[in-house]
Formats: structure tokens, C-alpha cells, sequence
């Protein structure tokens, strides 16, 4: 989830601004064109080896599908993300470094 100074200054200003929809919105889709289009390129270009060995693929993989799904509930049931969203958010990253270190 590293977006580049222009997407990180982008998200603040929208925050600022109380367009917190833009900063979603730009976060789901750098990781969209991300995954989608930059690996899809990648692929096109040369085949990207996927060496699925141990459990680093297996981690990454369940934590990106759970956040996801989270962010998807969140916004069904809540409209919103509240500060108890926030702290589920960061709690799963804390494990999710935790466990990268881990491994």
C-alpha cells in the first residue's frame, strides 16, 4: 500500500476539504490499477514468476482480501468510516506487519 507523494498529498487535501469519498476513492484505486494494470502490463511483457513458497504470498493474499471485505462492510452497514473503523484498520496492518516481519 505505498501510494506516491502526489496520491498522499491528494488524500489530504480531499480530507481537508471533507471530500473523504476522493481519498478513498484514490486509495481503492491506485491498489486496483496497481494489481490490475501494472502487474497486467508486467505480464504481457515478460511472464512474472510467482515463487509460492512459504507463507509470504498466503499472508499477503488474505490480508489484501480481508481488507476488502472490511472496507466493503464498512461502507454497506456504516456509510462511513468511523473511528472504530480506523482502529480495525490499523490493528489488521499491525498484524499484518508483524507477521511480514515474521516471515
Amino acid at each position: 500500500m505505498i501510494l506516491n507523494s502526489a496520491e498522499r498529498t491528494d488524500g489530504k487535501i480531499a480530507v481537508k476539504r471533507g471530500s473523504t469519498d476522493l481519498a478513498v476513492g484514490n486509495i481503492v484505486g491506485s491498489n486496483i490499477f496497481n494489481i490490475l494494470l501494472i502487474l497486467g502490463v508486467t505480464a504481457l511483457v515478460s511472464p512474472v514468476a510467482l515463487a509460492w513458497t512459504g507463507a509470504g504470498y498466503l499472508i499477503d493474499g488474505i490480508f489484501a482480501i480481508a481488507a476488502a471485505v472490511l472496507l466493503f462492510a464498512f461502507a454497506v452497514s456504516q456509510k462511513k468510516l468511523t473511528k472504530f473503523a480506523g482502529i480495525v484498520f490499523v490493528v489488521i496492518y499491525a498484524a499484518y506487519a508483524v507477521l511480514t516481519v515474521m516471515n
